[in-house]
Formats: C-alpha cells, sequence, structure tokens
C-alpha cells in the first residue's frame, strides 16, 4: 500500500453546473512525498458536490486504489466535504 507524507487540495474549488442545470464544486485532493519539487504528485480523489433544488448531494470519486485505506487522506476528504456542504447550505 502506498502512503503519502502530504496530502492537500490540489488547487482551488472548481465551480460547473450539471447536465441538468445545477450548480457543481469539485475539489481535488492529492498527495505526495517529495516537499521539495513535487516530483511524486498523485491525483487520489475529487469531491463531488451538486446542489439540487431539494438537496446537496456529496460524493467522493477516488482516482488512486490506495488512498481509500490512507487515514489522512480520508480525514481531509472528510473535512472538504464538510466545508463544501456547510458553504452550500449557508450560501443556497
Amino acid at each position: 500500500m502506498i502512503t503519502w507524507n502530504y496530502v492537500d487540495w490540489g488547487g482551488s474549488i472548481d465551480q460547473g453546473l450539471t447536465n441538468t442545470g445545477f450548480p457543481v464544486y469539485e475539489v481535488e485532493i492529492k498527495g505526495w512525498n517529495d516537499n521539495q519539487n513535487y516530483s511524486d504528485l498523485e491525483d487520489l480523489l475529487i469531491i463531488r458536490v451538486v446542489h439540487t433544488y431539494s438537496s446537496v448531494e456529496a460524493k467522493m470519486i477516488y482516482l488512486h486504489p490506495d488512498a481509500k485505506c490512507n487515514l489522512k487522506v480520508r480525514k481531509l476528504a472528510k473535512e472538504t466535504q464538510n466545508y463544501l456542504v456547510d458553504a452550500i447550505q449557508v450560501n443556497g
């Protein structure tokens, strides 16, 4: 199983619309071990949140097979998902 010394958002929050016109927000989480030149930067998962008329739906899409078993990745994913859902519910 692969582990990563560092895990963090892979950038900012991406925004868009679904095929049916609902707002969608995505954050990618990346992992790496070399904090100098990021030579081993890997895409781990995408957190996608869709705001429909009656609900907020969150989904985690794992891009790396070992990401689901890594507690550091899962903790950041859950925190990020909660952040996005809370932000949508406050602003939506």
